[in-house]
């Protein structure tokens, strides 16, 4: 094997390293051996001694086969090995098969075989295909072989041979795998095909004889497409089909004429025609494909984009097929070459034309008669269409259009649009291409061409977007057209245009509200960026300022119930009112009226948009007014008052008062009393919800922030500011956007705003009342039990906020704490209560704890017998600080108070301490002493001799934990054991020296040595 395998290389060496010479005795002899060796079956050869050994002759036939194919030059043995690598290409072992082929590859390119050796070969083979039963695997890759090696031999009548037997066999397939009726609950066939089965394989090759041949010519494209697609079908194995990679290799062959007939009316229609040529679009070798059409059959594409507008003769659902497939099918093209449709005007017109067709849109908003194939085809469209902006973003009506996708509901989402909107046109456009839209929008408006409602959508989506952008990074003159000239018109300014063309005060309504609403809003943008191009803030200049004339007089329709029925549209012309209050002096008459009318609108389609007018207006009317803190209460009350019945109403109105409490500072005692029975209304009504709840607290945190501050000023010495507006920065200002911090320069930078100095307020430093003080205080306290959650411990000390006593009302919480004992406590609310009590200890002083705690022993007495583990540490720390604050008083056995209100407190504790310790003895779980330790320890913590009385059983139950420690009879309370052990050693160890000598002993020898005994592994 080493010899041929050398003898090979150095004969395919280029110039060949040496030449065998049959005249010489030991070449003609190699030759022969090696034909020998591939001629002779393995019986023969393992008869002889030199290959007696050999189990597999594979290895040797393979090495012999490549050194004949090398010896192509040899005249006297051509035709010899020719016939030897022919009868190995007939063996049935792959391997050698492959290699036959290889070398005869190699034997043709040196020497050209005769035509008529080649027929005489191959006849025998060709007359075995006429029967396909005995057909096999091996002959048909045989003729595979051929075909590539002498594809001139065969002509067309071998395709056509070929096509009879691989009907017969796809028959055949189709019906050993026919789909089972009976199949498994997922659907899937009983028997499934193989992609490495004989059958299989075999019509696999035979399709790949086709493209291997010149033969085949383009006339069988459609014979096998057909074939192999319906036969697909039959058999439901589209997905995983072995046949079609190779069925492609023929049709690359062909590419004109295999899309000339699959965009062919006749076959674009048939859904598995349509799926197949997605395939070879989408193929990493389906360039060619993609290439023809792209090149030369633009034409047909645009004829189906417009089949319902040509194809009349076709049934409405084939022109809505094709149109369908040229839309999916431009889609995967732009996928594949970025640059292709940007050059397709013709193309991108049709598109343009089916998508601004009316038709089209209401077809595909009510998809009852389409198929459910074609609901994304509208997301295609736009892509398509998009992707072509991109790359032509002078054509600013085309964007326009395409957001009619978003003025319907498509069963697509559009996402894709708005977030190409938001970041790439509002963030990377520029100011020319910003300015330029505006002005084509400007041009369109008044026309018919675009609906209300894209009218609408290009103000919202793009302009209106676009335009903050830039505002915000300070190209405002830039973007404007030039330096603020508010007296002067030009053509070019945005704001001189808009305000002259797209609103019109003399007509207000003739748009639908839509529209208006998006004026509305780039109204507000104009005013609250660009104010100096509409006015320059001088008040004695209202003559000549007939920009904002014209914004105040478009907006004061709004105002009018009776003008304006669509809260959202009502409220927008508030929401530029209040722009226009917050950056210009406008008249006090005007400033209320807005105010007042916005306190009322407590409607919840336009909660939003009045919450940001107000959010502008409030802080605002101190400055446009002398009485402007006068006017602010007054109306917020007399609505209270008035409208406070609906609970709609009085919650909009508190949230204002919450949101904007820095401002109501210097008025809050005209409002405390109306805050504090909202406060009850809104926190214990049986139909209050979640949000009233909330709003209640903020309410009473509101009163609470007030007196903080107060405290604050008064300290400093100082009195408060006369114009609040600019002592609002001393509160907390995360919150707040630096352009709602009312300084007085200008928001625009133009220069000092005359504003009024607001006359300090009577009684601005007094103290909240004490009563509403009382009230908030127990509100907070009852509601915090109620909502089931932890108690906030407020860093501020009552009593160093109001300068009196507070009133606590405390019996409610022995209610809560006596439902221990039922058979369902609340636990949370327990534990927030005791929470609660255990916070008082440390702000109250002590006449308020023993008033207040006098009728809550029965409570607390209930808690300290409960078995739950949470209730009884909290109950433990309570006690703590409250015997810090009260000494006990040992008594025989009892434990009482020097003052009489918690005797009965500290009996009960007493008798639950000594009754625990007794009952241990009699039950062996442990779970019910923890609370009597803790107790017990809270007992000892200001009086470490208490423990003294009870030494006795106390010895007694820490002797039976420790043996429960060291021999414990269950595992189930180890854990606890030792806790309460450590608990109880932590009690005793100050308390030896009061033991009995006996006990004394048992003490340090039983119990405390035991344990250090098992401690050290003893």
């Amino acid at each position: 094997m080493g010899l041929m395998d050398g003898n090979m290389f150095c004969t395919t060496l280029e110039p060949r390293l040496f030449t065998i010479d049959t005249s010489i005795k030991e070449d003609n002899n190699f030759i022969e051996d090696l034909l020998s060796l591939c001629n002779t079956e393995n019986s023969k050869l393992n008869a002889s001694s030199c290959y007696k050994s050999i189990k597999n002759f594979i290895p040797l036939r393979t090495s012999a086969l490549r050194v004949l194919a090398a010896c192509y030059y040899l005249e006297d043995f051509r035709e010899q090995i020719f016939q030897v690598l022919y009868k190995a290409l007939e063996k049935p072992n792959a391997e050698l098969q492959e290699t036959a082929f290889e070398c005869m590859k190699k034997f043709i390119a040196g020497y050209t075989v005769e035509k008529e050796l080649v027929h005489q070969t191959v006849r025998p083979l060709l007359m075995t295909l006429g029967d396909v039963k005995n057909l096999s695997l091996n002959g048909v890759k045989m003729l595979s072989y051929l075909t590539q090696l002498f594809p001139h031999v065969f002509n067309e009548r071998l395709c056509v041979q070929l096509l009879g037997i691989l009907k017969e066999l796809l028959k055949n397939l189709s019906n050993t795998h026919k789909p089972n009726q009976e199949s498994d609950v997922l659907g899937a066939p009983s028997n499934s095909i193989s992609k490495k089965g004989d059958e299989e394989q075999k019509i696999v090759t035979i399709i790949s004889i086709f493209h291997q041949t010149p033969a085949a010519s383009s006339k069988f494209i459609n014979q096998l497409c057909q074939l192999i697609l319906q036969t697909e079908q039959a058999m439901m194995i589209e997905a995983s089909s072995p046949f079609r990679d190779v069925l492609m290799k023929f049709l690359l062959r062909y590419s004109a004429e295999t899309l000339e007939m699959f965009l062919n009316d006749n076959y674009i229609k048939d859904k598995q025609f349509s799926r197949y040529l997605e395939y070879l679009i989408k193929h990493k070798d389906g360039k060619p494909f993609r290439d023809f059409i792209q090149n030369n059959m633009v034409k047909r594409l645009i004829t189906m984009v417009l089949s319902n507008y040509i194809n009349l003769s076709l049934e409405l659902h084939e022109r809505n097929e094709l149109q369908y497939q040229s839309i999916r099918i431009i889609s995967l093209l732009i996928k594949y070459d970025d640059q292709w449709l940007s050059t397709q005007q013709e193309l991108v017109d049709a598109l343009k034309q089916i998508w601004c067709d009316d038709a089209y849109q209401e077809r595909h908003k009510n998809v009852d008669q389409l198929e459910y194939t074609h609901w994304k085809e509208p997301k295609l469209v736009v892509k398509i269409l998009l992707h072509y902006f991109c790359h032509h973003p002078t054509d600013i009506d085309l964007l326009f259009q395409l957001l009619r996708a978003t003025v319907d509901r498509f069963i697509p989402e559009f996402q894709f649009l708005r977030d190409f909107l938001e970041n790439t046109v509002a963030q990377n456009y520029t100011v020319e291409w910003k300015r330029s839209a505006f002005f084509r929008f400007v041009e369109l408006f008044p026309l018919n061409d675009m609906s209300q409602e894209l009218k609408s959508k290009v103000l919202q989506l793009i302009l209106i977007p676009c335009f903050a952008v830039s505002f915000e990074r300070g190209e405002t003159n830039k973007l404007v057209g030039g330096p603020p000239m508010p007296y002067q018109d030009s053509s070019d300014n945005v704001v001189s245009v808009f305000i002259n063309k797209l609103i019109d005060p003399d007509n207000p309504f003739p748009s639908a509200d839509c529209v208006r609403i998006s004026l509305l809003q780039f109204s507000c943008l104009l005013v609250e960026q660009a104010s100096p191009h509409i006015h320059d803030h001088d008040a004695n200049n209202k003559a000549q300022g007939f920009k904002l004339r014209r914004l105040m007089t478009f907006a004061w329709p709004c105002l009018l119930v009776e003008n304006c029925v669509d809260p959202a549209t009502r409220y927008h012309g508030h929401l530029l009112l209040s722009h226009i209050i917050d950056k210009f002096a406008i008249h006090r008459k005007i400033v209320l009226q807005v105010f007042h009318s916005l306190l009322k609108a407590h409607a919840l389609e336009a909660r939003n948009v009045v919450r940001q007018a107000l959010e502008i207006l409030t802080p605002s009317m101190p400055l446009r007014m002398e009485e402007g803190h006068t006017m602010l209460t007054h109306w917020t009350k007399k609505i209270i008052v008035d409208e406070g019945h609906s609970m709609q109403q009085l919650y909009h109105i508190l949230q204002l008062v919450v949101k904007h409490y820095k401002v109501y500072y210097p008025v809050r005692h005209d409002l405390v009393q109306h805050m504090v029975s909202s406060i009850q209304r809104l926190g214990f009504s049986p139909t209050a919800t979640l949000e009233h709840r909330k709003l209640a607290v903020e309410l009473a945190e509101v009163i609470i922030k007030w007196e903080i501050y107060g405290i604050k000023e008064k300290s400093k010495g100082s009195e408060f500011v006369e114009n609040i507006p600019m002592k609002r920065p001393m509160f907390d200002e995360s919150g707040e956007s630096s352009r709602k911090k009312m300084a007085m320069t200008g928001p625009s930078g133009s220069g000092i705003i005359p504003v009024p100095v607001v006359k300090t307020e009577p009684g601005v430093s007094k103290s909240t009342d004490k009563i509403h003080v009382n009230t908030v205080l127990n509100f907070l306290l009852r509601l915090a039990c109620q909502v089931n959650e932890s108690a906030t411990t407020n860093p501020a000390n009552p009593p160093d906020i109001w300068s009196q006593s507070v009133d606590l009302k405390l019996t409610f919480f022995d209610k809560i704490l006596m439902t221990a004992k039922t058979s369902n406590p609340n636990i949370g609310n327990i534990c927030t209560a005791l929470e609660l009590l255990t916070y008082l200890l440390t702000v109250l002083d002590k006449s308020q704890i023993l008033d207040s705690f006098k009728s809550l022993q029965g409570g607390i007495g209930a808690c300290i017998t409960a078995n739950n583990s949470k209730i009884i540490k909290l109950v433990h720390n309570l006690l703590m600080k409250l015997m810090a604050i009260f000494p006990m008083e040992r008594t025989n056995a009892n434990l009482t108070s020097k003052d009489d209100a918690l005797n009965t407190l500290y009996s009960d504790v007493g008798e639950v301490i000594f009754e625990g310790l007794n009952n241990y003895e009699k039950k062996e779980n442990p779970s019910h002493l923890f609370g009597t330790v803790m107790i017990l320890k809270a007992a000892c913590t200001n009086n470490h001799s208490y423990i003294d009385l009870l030494i006795t059983p106390f010895m007694k139950v820490l002797n039976k934990l420790a043996k429960e420690h060291l021999q414990p009879t269950s595992t189930e309370y180890s854990a606890l054991t030792s806790e309460l052990l450590i608990l109880s050693l932590d009690l005793v160890k100050t308390r030896v020296v009061v033991m009995g000598e006996d006990m004394r002993k048992t003490f340090i020898g039983s119990i405390f040595g035991g344990i250090n005994r098992e401690d050290a592994g003893y």
